[in-house]
């Protein structure tokens, strides 16, 4: 669970994220296009066919008894759920945002859960499935807590690489899940209705804790859910409305078990299909979020080269041209040789520079590829990893355009040079007040750094300031907290 997290004050939950990767690694990947029309339509369609398949549920319960169908689609469900965090494991290896560490642990979690209290008893068949049950309702709330954690884990903060991030965040989702299962004997007597011997234990829905749970649940599924929603209306965008369609149906989920009575893993019912769905949903949206980022880096990738290649030939060629052209009359020749070659020579010039403007051209690329080609460029001279986290309602004037690209450039080289940091991430938000540019490293910090502490500015710093004041903007540089520093230009 984008930025991790639905950012309710304009980040991203799942898509609009992308490192700049090595093109060894990637592959050629397929454009994905993004269709989005009429997100916030579907999204309410889904809830309320949700609520109406419950509504139903509570005044008709059905189920049929059919193990072996239960059993493989608990199967497949736990499959999706590890696929999901995996995927979501290489995306925040990418980024290093504290949000998606956030996110692949709640998803982790929730394959845990999956596994241990519906596909386990599921496929044994064992019949007693009462402490499942009840661990099922337990882990199922665990799980909604940290989806929320993930939506409301708004800052571009940086996970730090030196500590492990995916090896903790692995850990605590089993010591989470040991408290599940601690939680769910602790409780036992008061989710579990007592049953002769020989017969299944059952979820006993009268208890005011089952109650409580589901509720629970299903407001914090819900709440994470309207989060993604509104991300997803406001961006058009299609994988976040698929992200929020599955939280949806998670939600509308939870309370089947006060409505069944039950939680027996040899019967199946419409709750399985919801259950079914939604990790699809999820599933898909995670693989396009990542097919997505690839895209966007293989295209950052061509972008930073051409404009290497029109540096090259405008330090290369291209001055060799306007020295040939300049001093053909030296050449002892004949004075109609030295006129063609003149003329060929202030051609090629020409062609030339033509070439190298086309290649450096910035019009025709968004800000978004604009920013993403700056990160590779800077990942390849200095080995950082930059993420670059985009967020506007409409394409920004190539002037305001260049200056913020300018400001970025400066303001990574700034950080790879004084702060020795690994990873960068680069946030570009449209916000009420204006435009809000954020860039969020895991260096030193500006303590170390002479060039701040001293009473005259550097030359970078300078320059910064200086281009913003004339935008009209306001260009702050602090440490940043947790390690590091961050340089933020609010532009009205």
């Amino acid at each position: 669970m984008g930025s991790v997290a639905p950012d309710v004050g304009g980040g991203g939950f799942l898509p609009e994220i992308s490192r700049t990767v090595d093109m060894r690694s990637d592959g050629g990947v397929a454009a994905v296009p993004q269709r989005a029309l009429g997100v916030g339509v579907s999204l309410v369609l889904i809830a309320i066919g949700a609520a109406a398949m419950l509504a139903l549920q509570f005044a008709h319960p059905v189920a049929y008894q059919a193990p072996t169908l239960r059993a493989t689609c608990e199967t497949i469900m736990t499959l999706f759920a590890f696929a999901t965090a995996w995927v979501l494991r290489m995306r925040f290896r990418r980024t290093w945002r504290l949000r998606d560490l956030v996110l692949f642990a709640a998803v982790l979690m929730l394959a845990l859960v999956e596994l241990a209290t519906y596909a386990a008893p599921a496929m044994v068949d064992n019949g007693a499935d009462g402490q499942a049950g009840a661990a099922a309702q337990w882990g199922g709330a665990f799980v909604a807590a940290m989806l929320v954690a993930a939506a409301v884990c708004t800052k571009e903060r940086l996970a730090t690489p030196r500590r492990t991030p995916i090896l903790r965040a692995t850990m605590a989702s089993l010591i989470m899940l040991l408290g599940v299962e601690l939680e769910a004997v602790l409780s036992y007597d008061h989710l579990v209705a007592s049953r002769p011997r020989g017969a299944p234990a059952i979820l006993e829905t009268g208890f005011p804790l089952a109650w409580t749970l589901a509720i629970a649940t299903t407001a914090l599924l819900s709440y994470a859910a309207l989060c993604v929603g509104r991300q997803a209306h406001r961006s058009r965008d299609a994988v976040l409305a698929m992200f929020a369609a599955g939280l949806i149906l998670l939600a509308a989920s939870r309370p089947y078990s006060l409505a069944l009575g039950w939680s027996s893993p040899r019967w199946i019912s419409p709750r399985e299909g919801l259950r079914l769905l939604a990790f699809a949903l999820l599933l898909s949206a995670t693989l396009r979020t990542e097919l997505q980022a690839r895209v966007r880096s293989m295209r950052a990738a061509v972008i930073a080269e051409r404009r290497r290649i029109a540096r090259d030939l405008h330090d290369g060629l291209a001055q060799d041209l306007a020295f040939l052209a300049g001093n053909v009359s030296r050449v002892g020749a004949p004075s109609g040789a030295n006129d063609l070659v003149a003329v060929a020579a202030q051609r090629a010039l020409a062609l030339s520079r033509d070439a190298i403007r086309d290649l450096s051209s910035s019009r025709s690329t968004s800000m978004r590829e604009t920013l993403e080609s700056i990160g590779h460029e800077l990942h390849e001279r200095f080995g950082l990893e930059v993420a670059v986290n985009v967020h506007l309602e409409a394409e920004l004037p190539f002037d305001t355009r260049d200056d913020v690209a300018r400001i970025t450039r400066e303001a990574i080289v700034n950080a790879a040079k004084h702060g020795e940091p690994e990873h960068v991430i680069v946030s570009l938000m449209q916000t009420d007040g204006g435009l809000t540019l954020l860039v969020a490293d895991d260096g030193r910090g500006l303590r170390d750094r002479t060039e701040l502490n001293s009473p005259k500015e550097g030359f970078g710093l300078r320059s910064m300031r200086e281009r913003a004041a004339a935008m009209g903007g306001r260009l702050t540089l602090r440490d940043r907290h947790g390690g590091g520093a961050e340089l933020e230009l609010v532009l009205p």
